[in-house]
């Protein structure tokens, strides 16, 4: 895969919807695509760190960049969502524009596969001409990005549930086959150990700091509520009905979710405006990542471009897109090219995945990255007498749609798990 990435300079960049060559194999171009708008989603990542970083001396000569010199973080909370804004707009207008494609004779199926030139000056123009958008408009949007960031997490679990499963039946099968295969089934177990270890240091962590006094009743329930849900489908994962009714089901999968909700319970207790969030009471409103806070930031946004990374790789495609490659086209060797100056035409047929829904992903996980990167604040709506906005704070109504968020997630991987028990005819 590291010497696929170096062709990123080459083929992409031209209107070539045929695919990319690497080491004298040709990538089928459903799977490129996918790879050239995750590098995409990555750079503008980076581009958004380096405005939370260096905002105030890059863009505070703009006049639409507003901001009280009471508070350096403003230009950099503001620069970020502008450029993360433009993020989620890009993919917008690419799922509106693929509605209805559904077999690669269709036009549009060329534009989401090549002519990455032009998409790249689009993403360009739309972050620079974003920057004279006013303040006042993300006032609004911050709340429409905090819903969507929301719904994205949802999404992210089942790109990790999915990635546990598929983590779990590789090593199965390796386990099976191979003559070390004890080796493999205590691989597996040691992972469940470490994410579980880690989960339970976390959470003696959290009512240590975060649920110590009384009247913090709220995060001494939001705690205590994760570990009883982690406990029990945990073990109904283990439970025999379960696993017949589904035998991919196993601990591995229960461990990922428990170290995804213990993630999502100290990022919910760390955006909560009160004395019972350490950060917060040391730091005030103002936004200012204490160490605890950079962590959770590092952790959240690796756990995204992960996911991000592992949905656009493990997209299924086509039975007639993947001829000369095995099942799954990371595991195998792509289809040997007959020659780079010869055209190469990949066959007609149905496209290998929903090019509207994908895109859609991508705008949510943009509206969760503002989120992450802006530790979840929004922008105040009161301006001063020069109308400059002074306060970016966060409040309640953050920490309840994570608080939503949490119980979706238990929800859904509840569902999972006991959905083979109701419908047995069909396959998970």
């Amino acid at each position: 895969m590291e010497v696929c990435l170096a062709c990123l300079t080459c083929d992409p960049l031209c209107g070539n919807g045929y695919g990319w060559v690497c080491l004298g194999k040709r990538i089928p171009s459903s799977i490129t695509s996918r790879i050239g708008f995750a590098v995409q989603f990555l750079f503008v990542i980076m581009l958004g760190f380096l405005a939370l970083e260096f905002g105030n001396n890059l863009f505070s000569w703009n006049p639409e960049i507003k901001c009280s010199d009471l508070d350096p973080y403003c230009v950099g909370i503001v620069s970020v969502m502008r450029i993360m804004f433009s993020l989620t707009i890009y993919h917008l207008m690419l799922s509106l524009l693929f509605i209805g494609v559904k077999t690669t004779v269709d036009p549009r199926d060329e534009l989401q596969k090549s002519w990455w030139g032009l998409k790249i000056v689009i993403l360009f123009c739309f972050i620079t001409g974003f920057f004279f958008i006013p303040n006042v408009f993300f006032v609004y949007y911050n709340w429409v990005a905090l819903v969507g960031a929301g719904i994205f997490v949802i999404i992210q679990l089942a790109w990790l549930v999915d990635f546990a499963y598929s983590w779990a039946e590789s090593w199965t099968t390796k386990a099976e086959n191979s003559p070390n295969g004890k080796m493999w089934y205590f691989a597996l177990l040691f992972s469940s150990f470490v994410l579980y270890l880690a989960s339970i240091i976390s959470t003696i962590q959290f009512y240590i700091f975060f649920a110590s006094a009384v009247d913090c009743y709220y995060n001494i329930l939001l705690v205590t509520i994760n570990v009883i849900c982690s406990i029990l489908y945990t073990l109904a994962s283990l439970h025999q009905k379960i696993r017949a009714a589904n035998p991919k089901v196993g601990i591995l999968q229960s461990s990922v979710v428990t170290a995804y909700t213990t993630y999502l319970v100290a990022s919910t207790m760390m955006s909560e405006p009160s004395s019972c969030n350490p950060s917060f009471f040391e730091v005030g409103p103002n936004f200012s990542l204490s160490g605890l806070e950079i962590f959770i930031l590092i952790l959240g946004s690796l756990i995204t471009i992960f996911a991000v990374c592992f949905s656009t790789l493990t997209t299924t495609v086509t039975t007639s897109e993947i001829q000369g490659m095995r099942a799954d086209p990371f595991l195998s060797e792509f289809e040997d090219d007959v020659g780079r100056n010869q055209q190469y035409v990949e066959p007609e047929g149905d496209v290998a995945y929903n090019y509207t829904f994908f895109h859609l992903t991508f705008a949510l996980a943009a509206m969760y990255m503002s989120q992450l990167l802006t530790n979840w604040n929004t922008l105040s709506g009161t301006p001063t007498n020069l109308g400059q906005y002074e306060i970016v704070d966060f409040g309640w109504s953050t920490v309840f749609v994570k608080m939503a968020s949490i119980a979706l997630v238990i929800l859904l991987y509840f569902w999972s798990l006991v959905a083979p028990l109701f419908f047995q005819g069909r396959e998970w």
